[in-house]
Protein backbone atom coordinates (compact mmCIF):
# COMPACT_ATOMS: atom_id res chain seq x y z
CA UNK A 1 0.00 0.00 0.00
CA UNK A 2 1.21 3.60 -0.74
CA UNK A 3 2.26 5.92 2.14
CA UNK A 4 -0.74 8.36 0.48
CA UNK A 5 -3.14 5.20 0.99
CA UNK A 6 -1.88 4.57 3.90
CA UNK A 7 -1.47 7.84 5.86
CA UNK A 8 -5.56 8.47 5.29
CA UNK A 9 -7.19 5.91 6.71
CA UNK A 10 -10.05 6.33 9.19
CA UNK A 11 -10.54 3.71 12.23
CA UNK A 12 -14.31 5.89 12.06
CA UNK A 13 -15.34 6.64 8.13
CA UNK A 14 -13.76 6.20 5.19
CA UNK A 15 -10.66 8.63 3.39
CA UNK A 16 -10.08 9.79 0.60
CA UNK A 17 -6.39 9.71 -0.49
CA UNK A 18 -5.24 13.38 -0.62
CA UNK A 19 -5.54 15.47 -4.33
CA UNK A 20 -3.21 17.67 -5.26
CA UNK A 21 -3.67 21.52 -6.38
CA UNK A 22 -4.21 21.81 -10.05
CA UNK A 23 -0.11 21.77 -11.44
CA UNK A 24 1.93 18.51 -10.64
CA UNK A 25 3.58 18.05 -7.16
CA UNK A 26 6.35 15.71 -6.27
CA UNK A 27 4.67 12.20 -5.02
CA UNK A 28 5.67 11.53 -1.11
CA UNK A 29 8.35 8.20 -1.55
CA UNK A 30 7.14 5.19 0.28
CA UNK A 31 7.31 4.08 4.05
CA UNK A 32 10.71 2.53 4.76
CA UNK A 33 12.10 0.70 8.41
CA UNK A 34 14.98 2.91 9.79
CA UNK A 35 17.52 1.20 12.45
CA UNK A 36 15.34 1.44 15.30
CA UNK A 37 12.51 -0.90 13.62
CA UNK A 38 10.18 1.29 13.54
CA UNK A 39 8.31 2.84 10.57
CA UNK A 40 9.86 6.31 9.35
CA UNK A 41 6.86 8.12 8.13
CA UNK A 42 9.30 10.62 6.83
CA UNK A 43 11.81 8.39 4.69
CA UNK A 44 13.12 9.39 1.14
CA UNK A 45 14.97 8.55 -1.86
CA UNK A 46 16.87 10.57 -4.13
CA UNK A 47 14.19 9.60 -6.68
CA UNK A 48 12.05 12.47 -7.70
CA UNK A 49 10.43 12.29 -11.40
CA UNK A 50 7.70 14.68 -11.07
CA UNK A 51 8.42 18.78 -11.29
CA UNK A 52 6.77 20.98 -9.02
CA UNK A 53 5.94 24.43 -10.53
CA UNK A 54 5.84 26.19 -7.02
CA UNK A 55 9.06 24.76 -5.85
CA UNK A 56 11.24 25.92 -8.49
CA UNK A 57 15.11 25.14 -7.89
CA UNK A 58 14.44 23.71 -4.47
CA UNK A 59 17.41 21.30 -4.64
CA UNK A 60 19.83 24.84 -5.67
CA UNK A 61 17.82 26.42 -2.49
CA UNK A 62 18.81 24.02 0.12
CA UNK A 63 22.39 25.01 1.47
CA UNK A 64 21.41 28.79 0.46
CA UNK A 65 22.15 31.57 3.24
CA UNK A 66 17.74 32.45 3.44
CA UNK A 67 17.00 28.89 3.79
CA UNK A 68 19.02 28.41 6.91
CA UNK A 69 18.59 32.27 8.56
CA UNK A 70 14.55 31.37 8.08
CA UNK A 71 14.76 27.85 9.48
CA UNK A 72 16.86 29.44 12.73
CA UNK A 73 14.19 32.67 13.18
CA UNK A 74 11.75 29.92 12.76
CA UNK A 75 13.49 28.05 15.23
CA UNK A 76 13.66 31.01 17.71
CA UNK A 77 9.91 32.13 16.71
CA UNK A 78 8.48 28.46 18.45
CA UNK A 79 10.96 28.36 21.19
CA UNK A 80 8.97 32.12 21.93
CA UNK A 81 5.41 30.47 21.38
CA UNK A 82 5.92 27.48 23.24
CA UNK A 83 3.66 28.12 26.36
CA UNK A 84 5.47 28.89 29.64
CA UNK A 85 5.78 25.77 32.60
CA UNK A 86 3.31 26.61 35.32
CA UNK A 87 0.16 27.89 32.57
CA UNK A 88 1.02 24.24 30.95
CA UNK A 89 1.03 22.38 34.08
CA UNK A 90 -2.09 24.31 35.66
CA UNK A 91 -4.32 23.49 32.08
CA UNK A 92 -2.70 19.49 32.05
CA UNK A 93 -3.88 19.54 35.94
CA UNK A 94 -7.14 20.92 34.98
CA UNK A 95 -7.82 18.47 32.15
CA UNK A 96 -6.83 15.83 33.90
CA UNK A 97 -9.44 16.70 37.00
CA UNK A 98 -12.31 16.80 34.37
CA UNK A 99 -11.59 13.44 32.73
CA UNK A 100 -11.14 11.86 36.08
CA UNK A 101 -14.75 13.09 37.53
CA UNK A 102 -16.65 11.91 34.10
CA UNK A 103 -14.80 8.49 33.81
CA UNK A 104 -15.84 8.30 37.59
CA UNK A 105 -19.40 9.65 36.28
CA UNK A 106 -19.48 6.96 33.68
CA UNK A 107 -18.64 4.09 36.39
CA UNK A 108 -21.07 5.56 38.56
CA UNK A 109 -23.71 2.49 39.40
CA UNK A 110 -26.12 4.86 40.33
CA UNK A 111 -29.48 5.16 38.17
CA UNK A 112 -29.04 7.72 35.51
CA UNK A 113 -30.79 9.32 32.49
CA UNK A 114 -30.11 6.97 29.64
CA UNK A 115 -29.44 10.24 27.70
CA UNK A 116 -26.29 11.21 29.92
CA UNK A 117 -24.87 7.51 29.55
CA UNK A 118 -21.53 8.29 28.19
CA UNK A 119 -19.85 6.13 25.93
CA UNK A 120 -16.22 7.15 25.91
CA UNK A 121 -14.30 10.45 27.28
CA UNK A 122 -10.83 11.96 25.37
CA UNK A 123 -8.40 15.02 25.40
CA UNK A 124 -8.66 16.36 21.98
CA UNK A 125 -7.70 20.13 20.28
CA UNK A 126 -4.46 21.97 20.65
CA UNK A 127 -3.23 20.84 23.78
CA UNK A 128 -3.64 17.10 23.25
CA UNK A 129 -1.61 17.68 19.49
CA UNK A 130 0.84 20.04 21.49
CA UNK A 131 0.28 22.80 19.65
CA UNK A 132 -0.59 25.40 21.87
CA UNK A 133 0.66 28.70 21.48
CA UNK A 134 1.54 30.88 24.79
CA UNK A 135 -1.29 32.99 25.72
CA UNK A 136 -3.95 30.39 25.26
CA UNK A 137 -4.77 28.35 28.13
CA UNK A 138 -7.57 26.45 26.60
CA UNK A 139 -7.94 22.78 26.52
CA UNK A 140 -10.94 20.86 24.86
CA UNK A 141 -12.38 16.96 26.16
CA UNK A 142 -14.70 15.26 23.72
CA UNK A 143 -17.56 13.53 25.47
CA UNK A 144 -19.43 10.94 23.68
CA UNK A 145 -22.86 10.33 24.64
CA UNK A 146 -24.98 6.80 24.17
CA UNK A 147 -28.10 9.39 23.60
CA UNK A 148 -29.17 12.82 22.68
CA UNK A 149 -28.82 14.97 25.60
CA UNK A 150 -31.03 18.04 25.20
CA UNK A 151 -29.77 21.34 26.19
CA UNK A 152 -31.04 21.58 29.59
CA UNK A 153 -29.58 17.96 30.40
CA UNK A 154 -26.03 19.35 29.13
CA UNK A 155 -26.19 22.49 31.33
CA UNK A 156 -27.19 19.87 34.37
CA UNK A 157 -24.51 17.59 33.60
CA UNK A 158 -22.03 20.36 33.55
CA UNK A 159 -23.26 22.14 36.98
CA UNK A 160 -22.59 18.27 38.03
CA UNK A 161 -19.04 18.06 36.97
CA UNK A 162 -17.96 21.31 38.52
CA UNK A 163 -19.22 20.37 41.36
CA UNK A 164 -18.06 17.37 41.91
CA UNK A 165 -14.09 18.95 40.54
CA UNK A 166 -14.74 21.34 43.94
CA UNK A 167 -15.37 18.40 45.77
CA UNK A 168 -12.34 16.30 44.80
CA UNK A 169 -9.97 19.81 45.37
CA UNK A 170 -11.20 21.96 47.67
CA UNK A 171 -8.94 25.02 47.01
CA UNK A 172 -9.62 24.70 43.29
CA UNK A 173 -12.20 27.21 42.26
CA UNK A 174 -14.50 26.12 39.12
CA UNK A 175 -17.85 27.43 37.24
CA UNK A 176 -19.11 25.76 34.50
CA UNK A 177 -20.25 28.40 31.62
CA UNK A 178 -23.05 27.12 29.04
CA UNK A 179 -21.33 26.81 25.51
CA UNK A 180 -22.42 26.29 21.72
CA UNK A 181 -20.48 22.99 21.34
CA UNK A 182 -21.43 22.41 24.53
CA UNK A 183 -20.07 23.75 28.08
CA UNK A 184 -16.81 25.19 29.57
CA UNK A 185 -15.31 24.59 33.19
CA UNK A 186 -13.06 27.51 34.07
CA UNK A 187 -10.51 27.92 36.59
CA UNK A 188 -8.77 30.44 38.00
CA UNK A 189 -6.24 30.52 35.03
CA UNK A 190 -6.91 27.97 32.70
CA UNK A 191 -10.32 26.93 30.93
CA UNK A 192 -12.04 23.27 29.65
CA UNK A 193 -13.81 22.88 27.02
CA UNK A 194 -16.23 20.01 26.91
CA UNK A 195 -17.15 19.07 23.97
CA UNK A 196 -20.64 16.99 23.61
CA UNK A 197 -20.68 14.66 21.17
CA UNK A 198 -23.17 11.68 20.33
CA UNK A 199 -23.00 7.98 18.08
CA UNK A 200 -23.63 8.62 14.79
CA UNK A 201 -26.93 6.60 14.61
CA UNK A 202 -28.78 9.41 17.03
CA UNK A 203 -28.46 11.79 14.13
CA UNK A 204 -31.63 10.99 12.37
CA UNK A 205 -33.03 11.61 16.11
CA UNK A 206 -31.75 14.99 16.32
CA UNK A 207 -34.92 17.91 17.05
CA UNK A 208 -34.33 21.12 16.67
CA UNK A 209 -36.05 22.84 19.55
CA UNK A 210 -34.41 20.42 22.16
CA UNK A 211 -30.91 18.85 21.24
CA UNK A 212 -28.02 20.48 19.75
CA UNK A 213 -27.64 21.59 15.96
CA UNK A 214 -26.65 18.51 13.90
CA UNK A 215 -23.92 20.80 12.20
CA UNK A 216 -22.90 21.19 15.53
CA UNK A 217 -22.60 17.72 16.51
CA UNK A 218 -21.23 16.24 13.58
CA UNK A 219 -18.28 19.13 13.79
CA UNK A 220 -17.61 18.14 17.81
CA UNK A 221 -17.56 14.07 16.42
CA UNK A 222 -14.94 15.12 13.90
CA UNK A 223 -12.58 16.72 16.34
CA UNK A 224 -11.75 12.90 17.81
CA UNK A 225 -10.69 11.65 14.20
CA UNK A 226 -8.60 15.06 13.46
CA UNK A 227 -7.06 14.35 16.76
CA UNK A 228 -6.37 10.56 16.74
CA UNK A 229 -5.35 11.37 12.67
CA UNK A 230 -2.71 14.42 13.84
CA UNK A 231 -1.16 11.69 16.66
CA UNK A 232 -0.86 8.79 14.01
CA UNK A 233 0.38 10.81 10.57
CA UNK A 234 1.50 14.40 11.81
CA UNK A 235 3.85 13.84 14.50
CA UNK A 236 6.88 14.86 13.36
CA UNK A 237 8.08 17.83 15.07
CA UNK A 238 8.57 20.09 11.83
CA UNK A 239 4.79 19.78 11.55
CA UNK A 240 4.14 20.82 15.33
CA UNK A 241 6.62 23.88 14.95
CA UNK A 242 5.30 24.96 11.51
CA UNK A 243 1.70 24.91 12.85
CA UNK A 244 2.25 26.95 16.03
CA UNK A 245 4.28 29.43 14.28
CA UNK A 246 1.05 29.82 11.71
CA UNK A 247 -1.04 29.91 14.23
CA UNK A 248 0.45 33.24 15.90
CA UNK A 249 0.77 34.67 12.24
CA UNK A 250 -3.11 34.21 12.20
CA UNK A 251 -4.04 35.86 14.72
CA UNK A 252 -1.47 39.39 13.37
CA UNK A 253 -3.19 39.07 9.86
CA UNK A 254 -6.85 39.98 9.03
CA UNK A 255 -6.58 37.78 6.12
CA UNK A 256 -6.00 34.53 7.60
CA UNK A 257 -9.07 34.53 10.26
CA UNK A 258 -11.10 31.92 8.04
CA UNK A 259 -8.15 29.44 8.05
CA UNK A 260 -8.84 27.02 10.97
CA UNK A 261 -6.62 24.62 13.11
CA UNK A 262 -8.16 21.50 11.14
CA UNK A 263 -6.73 23.44 7.88
CA UNK A 264 -3.45 24.59 8.86
CA UNK A 265 -2.49 21.26 9.91
CA UNK A 266 -3.74 19.18 7.07
CA UNK A 267 -1.89 22.01 4.69
CA UNK A 268 1.12 21.91 6.64
CA UNK A 269 1.63 18.07 7.00
CA UNK A 270 1.64 18.33 3.46
CA UNK A 271 3.85 20.78 2.88
CA UNK A 272 6.37 18.64 4.96
CA UNK A 273 5.74 15.70 3.77
CA UNK A 274 5.59 17.02 -0.30
CA UNK A 275 9.58 18.21 -0.26
CA UNK A 276 12.94 16.73 0.45
CA UNK A 277 14.16 15.74 3.98
CA UNK A 278 16.87 17.98 4.33
CA UNK A 279 18.40 20.13 7.09
CA UNK A 280 16.22 23.42 6.14
CA UNK A 281 12.82 21.20 5.81
CA UNK A 282 11.42 23.74 8.67
CA UNK A 283 12.12 26.57 6.34
CA UNK A 284 11.40 24.91 2.60
CA UNK A 285 8.53 23.56 4.52
CA UNK A 286 6.99 27.27 5.35
CA UNK A 287 7.30 28.18 2.40
CA UNK A 288 5.66 26.15 0.46
CA UNK A 289 2.93 26.54 2.87
CA UNK A 290 2.77 30.45 1.93
CA UNK A 291 2.67 29.30 -2.04
CA UNK A 292 0.24 27.05 -1.88
CA UNK A 293 -1.95 29.72 -0.64
CA UNK A 294 -0.95 32.24 -2.83
CA UNK A 295 -1.51 29.83 -5.49
CA UNK A 296 -4.85 29.40 -5.34
CA UNK A 297 -5.07 26.22 -3.85
CA UNK A 298 -7.57 27.25 -1.88
CA UNK A 299 -10.12 28.53 -4.60
CA UNK A 300 -13.12 27.20 -5.71
CA UNK A 301 -11.75 26.55 -9.03
CA UNK A 302 -9.14 24.43 -7.54
CA UNK A 303 -9.13 20.55 -6.66
CA UNK A 304 -7.19 21.46 -3.69
CA UNK A 305 -6.77 19.54 -0.76
CA UNK A 306 -10.06 16.58 0.24
CA UNK A 307 -10.57 15.77 4.05
CA UNK A 308 -8.64 13.34 5.38
CA UNK A 309 -11.09 12.22 8.13
CA UNK A 310 -13.99 12.73 5.78
CA UNK A 311 -13.18 11.83 1.60
CA UNK A 312 -16.65 13.29 0.66
CA UNK A 313 -15.53 16.99 1.27
CA UNK A 314 -12.38 19.51 0.72
CA UNK A 315 -10.90 21.03 3.59
CA UNK A 316 -11.92 24.95 2.20
CA UNK A 317 -15.69 23.37 0.74
CA UNK A 318 -17.03 25.78 3.65
CA UNK A 319 -14.87 28.94 3.12
CA UNK A 320 -16.81 32.01 0.81
CA UNK A 321 -15.55 33.42 -1.94
CA UNK A 322 -14.29 36.55 0.28
CA UNK A 323 -12.22 34.55 2.45
CA UNK A 324 -10.73 32.58 -0.26
CA UNK A 325 -9.53 35.73 -2.16
CA UNK A 326 -8.37 36.91 1.81
CA UNK A 327 -6.10 34.29 1.95
CA UNK A 328 -4.33 34.30 -1.18
CA UNK A 329 -4.24 37.72 -1.07
CA UNK A 330 -2.57 37.36 2.43
CA UNK A 331 -0.14 34.83 1.27
CA UNK A 332 1.30 36.83 -1.71
CA UNK A 333 1.32 40.07 0.16
CA UNK A 334 3.19 38.19 2.89
CA UNK A 335 5.94 36.10 0.13
CA UNK A 336 6.25 39.50 -1.38
CA UNK A 337 7.14 41.09 2.31
CA UNK A 338 10.01 38.04 3.03
CA UNK A 339 11.64 39.01 -0.36
CA UNK A 340 12.45 42.26 0.20
CA UNK A 341 13.98 41.01 3.89
CA UNK A 342 11.28 41.39 5.80
CA UNK A 343 10.30 37.74 6.90
CA UNK A 344 11.22 38.44 10.78
CA UNK A 345 8.42 41.04 10.02
CA UNK A 346 6.12 38.16 9.15
CA UNK A 347 7.23 36.15 11.59
CA UNK A 348 6.69 38.02 14.29
CA UNK A 349 10.34 38.55 15.49
CA UNK A 350 10.44 42.50 14.51
CA UNK A 351 7.34 44.10 16.59
CA UNK A 352 5.02 45.82 14.45
CA UNK A 353 2.06 47.90 15.85
CA UNK A 354 -0.47 47.64 12.76
CA UNK A 355 -1.65 45.03 10.40
CA UNK A 356 1.15 45.68 7.43
CA UNK A 357 -1.24 44.01 4.81
CA UNK A 358 -4.32 46.32 5.75
CA UNK A 359 -2.02 49.53 6.02
CA UNK A 360 1.08 48.81 3.81
CA UNK A 361 4.78 48.95 4.41
CA UNK A 362 7.88 50.30 3.08
CA UNK A 363 11.40 48.39 3.74
CA UNK A 364 14.85 48.21 2.00
CA UNK A 365 13.79 50.78 -0.48
CA UNK A 366 10.90 49.10 -1.63
CA UNK A 367 7.38 49.76 -1.20
CA UNK A 368 4.13 46.99 -0.37
CA UNK A 369 0.99 48.54 -1.17
CA UNK A 370 -2.13 47.71 1.29
CA UNK A 371 -4.63 44.80 0.48
CA UNK A 372 -7.49 45.88 -1.54
CA UNK A 373 -10.32 43.24 -1.82
CA UNK A 374 -11.21 42.16 -5.35
CA UNK A 375 -14.33 41.36 -4.61
CA UNK A 376 -16.60 44.44 -3.48
CA UNK A 377 -20.78 45.06 -4.08
CA UNK A 378 -20.03 46.43 -7.56
CA UNK A 379 -18.69 43.12 -8.91
CA UNK A 380 -20.14 40.52 -6.29
CA UNK A 381 -23.37 39.85 -9.02
CA UNK A 382 -20.70 38.87 -11.88
CA UNK A 383 -18.81 36.25 -9.54
CA UNK A 384 -21.73 34.55 -8.08
CA UNK A 385 -22.78 34.10 -11.58
CA UNK A 386 -19.26 32.91 -11.97
CA UNK A 387 -19.71 30.10 -9.62
CA UNK A 388 -23.26 29.44 -10.58
CA UNK A 389 -22.06 28.69 -14.10
CA UNK A 390 -19.05 26.66 -12.90
CA UNK A 391 -20.69 24.49 -10.17
CA UNK A 392 -23.61 23.57 -13.23
CA UNK A 393 -20.13 22.97 -15.49
CA UNK A 394 -22.02 25.60 -17.66
CA UNK A 395 -18.55 26.74 -18.44
CA UNK A 396 -15.92 25.68 -21.95
CA UNK A 397 -13.26 23.82 -20.28
CA UNK A 398 -9.72 22.85 -22.02
CA UNK A 399 -11.00 19.72 -23.24
CA UNK A 400 -14.29 21.55 -25.21
CA UNK A 401 -12.30 24.47 -26.40
CA UNK A 402 -10.09 21.72 -28.01
CA UNK A 403 -12.89 19.80 -29.40
CA UNK A 404 -14.28 22.62 -30.67
CA UNK A 405 -11.43 24.16 -32.62
CA UNK A 406 -10.87 19.95 -33.99
CA UNK A 407 -14.28 20.63 -34.70
CA UNK A 408 -13.74 23.55 -36.83
CA UNK A 409 -10.84 22.14 -38.24
CA UNK A 410 -12.45 18.96 -39.63
CA UNK A 411 -15.91 21.00 -40.82
CA UNK A 412 -12.61 23.53 -42.76
CA UNK A 413 -11.21 20.56 -44.50
CA UNK A 414 -14.46 18.72 -45.50
CA UNK A 415 -15.63 21.90 -47.09
CA UNK A 416 -12.18 22.39 -49.01
CA UNK A 417 -12.64 18.84 -49.71
CA UNK A 418 -15.94 19.35 -51.08
CA UNK A 419 -14.99 21.84 -53.26
CA UNK A 420 -12.00 19.84 -54.93
CA UNK A 421 -14.84 17.14 -56.39
CA UNK A 422 -17.70 20.08 -57.51
CA UNK A 423 -17.49 21.54 -60.89
CA UNK A 424 -15.99 24.71 -61.57
CA UNK A 425 -18.73 27.84 -61.86
CA UNK A 426 -18.92 29.84 -64.79
CA UNK A 427 -16.32 32.38 -65.14
CA UNK A 428 -18.60 36.24 -64.75
CA UNK A 429 -16.89 38.92 -66.37
CA UNK A 430 -17.79 42.26 -66.66
CA UNK A 431 -17.26 42.86 -70.34
CA UNK A 432 -20.24 42.64 -72.04
CA UNK A 433 -20.39 39.73 -74.68
CA UNK A 434 -19.26 40.03 -78.46
CA UNK A 435 -22.13 40.10 -80.93
CA UNK A 436 -21.06 38.00 -83.99
CA UNK A 437 -22.93 39.81 -86.44
CA UNK A 438 -21.23 43.08 -86.18
CA UNK A 439 -18.38 43.26 -88.22
CA UNK A 440 -15.53 44.64 -86.72
CA UNK A 441 -13.17 47.12 -88.19
CA UNK A 442 -9.24 46.87 -87.35
CA UNK A 443 -8.37 50.57 -86.09
CA UNK A 444 -5.19 51.65 -87.72
CA UNK A 445 -2.11 53.17 -85.13
CA UNK A 446 -0.25 55.75 -86.92
CA UNK A 447 3.19 55.83 -85.68
CA UNK A 448 4.86 59.25 -83.90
Amino acid sequence: MSYEASCYQSDLAPRGSILRPPFPLIQPMPLANNRSGKRNVFARTNKYNFRDVTRSNLKDRQDSCFDLMLTQDLLKRNFELVPERFSVGGLSYLVELVVRVIEGYMLDPEAKDDDLAIATVKSVGSFEKRTLITGKSVADVAVVFRGLPSAEAISSFGNCIASKIMEFDSFFDVTCQTAERGFNIVGHMATVRVIVCTLPSNYCKVTPEYHMDLKTLFSNSMTISHTRWFEQFASHPAVRIIVRVVKDIKSRYKGFDSLNPWMIEVLVHYSVTSIPLCSTIVGLAFMRFLMLLSSNALSPVSIGLFDPCNAATRIHGKLSLEEMNSIRQTAQFLLNLMAIGGHKLVLGLDKCSYDVTECGISLNGFSLEPIVPLINEENRDRFDRYLYLLKNKRLPSDNDSLNAQLASQSAEEATDQACCHSPLPEAVSSVPPVDESETIVPVEVESI
